[in-house]
This record gives structure tokens, sequence and C-alpha cells, in this order.
């Protein structure tokens, strides 16, 4: 018996363990192949986008058809790409039609002979924490208002 055979258990028991991986992470993970279709994602990046594997990520332009900035996307495409990486915020509509805001990470799908053959990307939904960091600016900015106008101030 050659050595293959636990070389084979080991990489389909590796393959299985990282689908599984793939599947427990909360963060929507999309893996997109060169062209931009979805090549494979998991439950959380399902839910998110309503995409499947074959279809691009949807863009929009108009703040109501449901999917990530078409700018914000391609600005974050083209630098992951060209940089190695891309970090940042990237506006979205969701499945049922809200306003959002996810931190994303790409990074560019390189093969054996470093050829870009797509990228993946990690996508975090902070729309909620935008809200209240939204809403304690303006708290502030109220009670800034209020001091200045009652010429008081605080001790």
């Amino acid at each position: 018996m050659t050595s293959a055979a636990p070389n084979a258990r080991r990489t389909a028991a590796s393959a299985g363990y990282l689908a599984l991986v793939f599947a427990t992470v909360r963060d929507a993970a999309v893996v997109l192949d060169a062209d931009g279709y979805v090549a494979d994602l998991n439950p959380a990046a399902e839910r998110l986008f309503g995409a499947a594997v074959g279809e691009p990520l949807r863009g929009t332009t108009d703040n109501e058809t449901p999917g990530l900035n078409a700018a914000d996307d391609a600005a974050a495409r083209r630098g992951a790409l060209n940089d190695g990486q891309w970090e940042g915020e990237i506006g979205f509509i969701t499945v049922d039609g809200r306003p959002g805001t996810l931190q994303a990470t790409l990074v560019p799908l390189t093969n054996q002979p470093g050829q870009k053959e797509g990228l993946v990307a990690v996508y975090r939904d902070i729309s909620a924490r935008k809200a209240a960091e939204d809403a304690l600016r303006e708290s502030e900015k109220r009670l800034r208002f209020a001091l200045e106008g009652a010429n008081e101030g605080l001790w």
C-alpha cells in the first residue's frame, strides 16, 4: 500500500473540515471567480445578499434594488486586485430594502503560478453600529446646541 491513501484521506478530511468552517463563520464569506460570479458562498452570505453560486453579486445604483453599492464594490475589487488586499466600508441595500453598511475585506485568489483567479471577500454588517454612532453624534450635537443657547456650561 502506498502513502497516497492517507494523503487522500487527509485531503478529503481537510476539505470537509474547511467546508464546515466556511459554513460556520457568521460573517458573509464569498468566493468570486475572475468574471465576478459567485464560485462559493456561506449561509451568512446567502442570507445577506440573497445570492447563489453561478450568479454575480448584485450591485445597485438606485438605493432601492438589493445589492452592494456598485461604485463602492468596483473600487473595492480594483483595490484588492491592484494592492493585494482591500479593507473598508461598502454601502448596500438588504434583500428587504433597507440601506446598510458593510465592513469588507477583499483579497485576490491566486493559483500556484500566482495568477489571480478571482477574489475572496468577507463582509460584516455594521449597520446597527453605524446607526448607534450616528445617534450619539446627533445627541451630542443637540446637547451642545442646548448648552450654547442657554449660555451655560457644565461644571
